[in-house]
């Protein structure tokens, strides 16, 4: 199985959903699309942490062979342990931080939508 990088965004309602999922999905746009620092779609999860128990999995968004399914909440954050992630979450807050192991967004609708850290990517 190739590495893959989760990436995780919180939707407990459609609002937040537009707001997280959307800039999750601008991330991972760039990151595909980067030159220098390009990775494959198919090594790349996306978990949407539905409600405080279950989870939105989708193993390689945009590939060819994507599989999405609904798992517990423990078993997508159990991925974080050994691989980079990244946590967009919809929050009063606006708030960016990047360590070398993950990149953590929490922030207002407006703050998400803009997601400017995906243009940072480019």
């Amino acid at each position: 199985m190739p590495y893959s990088a989760p990436d995780f965004a919180t939707a407990y309602n459609g609002t937040v959903e537009s707001g997280t999922v959307g800039c999750a999905t601008a991330i991972i746009e760039q990151i595909i699309a980067n030159r220098t620092y390009h990775r494959n779609s198919s090594t790349i999860d996306f978990n949407i942490i539905a409600n405080q128990t279950s989870c939105i999995r989708t193993v390689g968004p945009g590939g060819k062979t994507s599989n999405t399914f609904v798992t517990s909440l423990q078993y997508c954050l159990n991925t974080t342990s050994t691989e980079p992630t990244i946590y967009i979450n919809y929050s009063a807050t606006n708030i960016t931080i990047i360590r070398p192991d993950y990149l953590y967004m929490s922030g207002d609708l407006l703050f998400l939508r803009e997601c400017g850290v995906a243009e940072q990517i480019s």
